[in-house]
Order: structure tokens, then C-alpha cells, then sequence
């Protein structure tokens, strides 16, 4: 299961678990996207990072204009992976 929340716009909300994020990630191909309540209950986490998955950019960008001062890193391919670990690690870091 992963260590930090994995937000689905299928639900807007952090999924539970790692099986319950990928049981929402194939439902959410064909279902509508929860966007607004996915800012607003991350607004309200006070998130450090933002990882946006892929195919990532679009969200991502719109959320940083939304969540001010949040570093984001959009996954658009393997060469993002880097960018994102790295928040990851300074957020560790800083929580510590």
C-alpha cells in the first residue's frame, strides 16, 4: 500500500489502499471526474507535493494555480520519474 495519499479523481477523494487506487484507475476510464472536490479536499489536506499521474500536465497545471506555492511534478513519461522521486524525498525529508 502506498505511504502517501493517492487522490482519484473518479471519487475525489485519497483512495484507501494501492488495490483500491487501481480498482478506481480502470473505473475511472469510463466514468466522469470529481475535479472540483479533489481540489477542495486537497486544499483542505494542506498537501506538500503534488505527483500528477500519467498521462499528466493537464490536471496538474490547473492545480498549481489552485493549490499556490505546492510544488508539482506531472509524470508525462519514464523521464519524470526522477523529478518525482526527488519531491518525494524532499518531502520526507522536511516532514521529518
Amino acid at each position: 500500500d502506498p505511504t502517501h495519499p493517492l487522490w482519484s479523481n473518479r471519487t475525489g477523494v485519497p483512495e484507501p489502499s494501492g488495490a483500491a487506487f487501481l480498482e478506481a484507475m480502470v473505473a475511472q476510464v469510463a466514468s466522469p471526474v470529481h475535479w472540483q472536490q479533489d481540489l477542495a479536499d486537497m486544499r483542505a489536506a494542506d498537501p506538500t507535493g503534488l505527483i500528477e499521474g500519467l498521462p499528466g500536465g493537464t490536471l496538474g497545471g490547473l492545480a498549481k494555480h489552485e493549490l499556490t506555492g505546492v510544488p508539482a511534478v506531472a509524470l508525462r513519461d519514464a523521464a519524470d520519474l526522477p523529478a518525482a522521486a526527488e519531491l518525494i524525498t524532499k518531502n520526507e525529508a522536511n516532514a521529518q
